[in-house]
């Protein structure tokens, strides 16, 4: 049977949000990455305990890999740098120098793949292929790159075989090629906006692909045909298998900068039946658009990421004495026991000194002071507390976790706007989002583009005034394609 414990939901909260959340292939450990921390955390699932993390990167850690023997891992950051670490004592083993951003790894045996978008207009996104044994031995030679003749991005890279990678593009269009001798072998556009995150079957021979077009898709990778559709009212930014292959996972909603204008935003996590592509549960577990999913290998959990600066670990334990034919999850249980599952009863983990985790040489001796430790443990509470949207979600309940700044605070700030000149005339809100986020968190709405006869004009509005300071230490004077950027304080109005 469930009890408590079992149901309960491990809560990790970053300093910003959530990009990247993955198992490794035993499931025995989480690796997890936040927009402002720049850095990846480690998680032992066996106790939710931090066990350490792997600080190298100077910009906002967009994805990472781990390899089949949990031996290496790669991360691709906003400081255009891929790094190779070792995971088990976080040594930094080789770092990667990109030309763009790199967005997407994936590793298969001795082959790394890694997706770069284009830093301006004028660039392209483009693949590298590494070989791995010679990025572990200190060795930068690219094998293949793969330069996109169109312009669109790739927003993943997946391996298929040795020599077949399927890649995915913001235009919402799919690809088998050939690395090695860069030939397209198939291509098919199968939604109509961007592929935002893609998961294979257990066997490999679909793919369930996820959109802004507010849908899922099963695809067929032999023909690339669609098997199946999963409508949702919101982006769809991430979904995944169950380890059974009979149900689909999936979660999204509207970005904060675009939240504004719409006032019909779903948050919840939607399960749906395989075979007949029906919605059958829906859990309400975060108050930001949902970013990642991914299902522990040992089909014991499956982890949810948000924009809301969480990351939860929902266990599901089997139990006996049930009907075997009612299943959740290729689980057996009772019905009451996937309601008390689906209440999302919450043990709420005390925050984590960030500072203090950042002991990169030695990951696994860091339990006390650098990590959550066994403290952590003691500290922890039991009250159930439900999010915000939940049926059982109390308005006069104080969240602790979370500010909302009123407008005199805002006002009163120290300026922290700051005013790029000279930009290429092409530029707009998303390439200036993407060159400026790297050095703090930029307010909604905060860039604005000013196009005057001789100049482009931005100013970027950042929630601090460090995080100012320090752009235009890192950008002023800084190309940007053809153009050389000027970076300085805004002026006060």
């Amino acid at each position: 049977m469930f009890n408590k414990e079992s149901v309960n939901v491990k809560q990790y909260r970053g300093q910003g949000f959530m990009t990247v959340t993955k198992f490794n292939s035993s499931g025995e450990l989480l690796f997890i990455a936040d927009k402002d921390s720049k850095y990846v955390t480690q998680v032992s699932t066996s106790n939710n305990e931090i066990i350490g993390t792997y600080n190298g990167h100077n910009g906002v850690v967009w994805h990472l890999d781990i390899t089949s023997d949990s031996k290496y891992m790669i991360s691709c950051s906003g400081d255009m740098s891929c790094i190779v670490w070792n995971v088990e004592n976080g040594e930094i083993l080789n770092r990667i120098s990109e030309t763009g951003i790199p967005k997407y790894v994936n590793c298969n045996g001795d082959l790394v793949a890694i997706a770069c978008d284009p830093i301006s207009k004028r660039s392209k996104s483009y693949i590298s292929i590494y070989s791995l044994s010679k990025l572990i031995d200190g060795v930068t030679e690219v094998i293949v790159k793969l330069d996109e003749t169109e312009n669109k991005r790739a927003t993943s890279v997946n391996w298929l075989t040795d020599e077949i990678i399927i890649v995915t593009y913001d235009d919402g269009t799919i690809k088998k090629v050939n690395y090695k001798l860069k030939e397209i072998i198939q291509e098919r556009k199968i939604h109509d906006e961007s592929i935002k995150f893609v998961f294979f079957s257990n066997t490999k021979t679909e793919i369930l692909t996820s959109s802004l077009d507010n849908s899922a898709k099963i695809i067929d990778i032999e023909s690339l045909k669609i098997n199946k559709t999963f409508k949702s009212t919101v982006p769809v930014n991430c979904a995944i298998f169950t380890p059974d292959q009979n149900y689909v996972i999936l979660g999204g909603g509207i970005e904060a900068m675009m939240v504004a204008k719409t006032s019909d935003n779903d948050l919840t996590t939607k399960i749906y039946q395989v075979s007949n592509e029906k919605l059958i549960k829906q859990i309400t577990n975060h108050f930001g658009p949902l970013r990642c999913l991914d299902f522990n290998p040992n089909k014991s959990s499956f982890v949810t990421a948000s924009q809301d600066g969480t990351a939860k670990i929902h266990y599901l334990v089997p139990t006996t004495n049930v009907k075997p034919n009612n299943k959740l999850f290729g689980l057996a249980l009772s019905r009451e026991e996937e309601d008390l599952y689906l209440n999302n009863e919450t043990v709420k983990i005390e925050e984590v000194n960030q500072t203090s985790v950042n002991n990169t040489k030695n990951l696994k001796n860091n339990s006390n002071g650098n990590g959550s430790g066994n403290s952590n443990n003691k500290s922890q509470t039991t009250n159930q507390s439900y999010p915000v949207g939940h049926a059982l979600y109390k308005k006069e309940e104080k969240i602790s976790e979370y500010k909302i700044s009123s407008k005199l605070e805002v006002e009163s700030r120290p300026k922290s706007a700051v005013k790029v000149t000279n930009l290429p005339d092409d530029v707009d809100v998303k390439d200036l989002w993407e060159m400026f986020e790297y050095y703090g968190r930029i307010e909604e709405n905060g860039i604005r583009v000013k196009k005057f006869y001789k100049d482009t004009v931005a100013f970027v509005n950042y929630l601090n005034v460090e995080s100012a300071q320090k752009a235009i230490e890192k950008c002023d004077k800084k190309k940007m394609g053809f153009c050389i950027i000027g970076v300085e304080m805004a002026q006060s109005k």
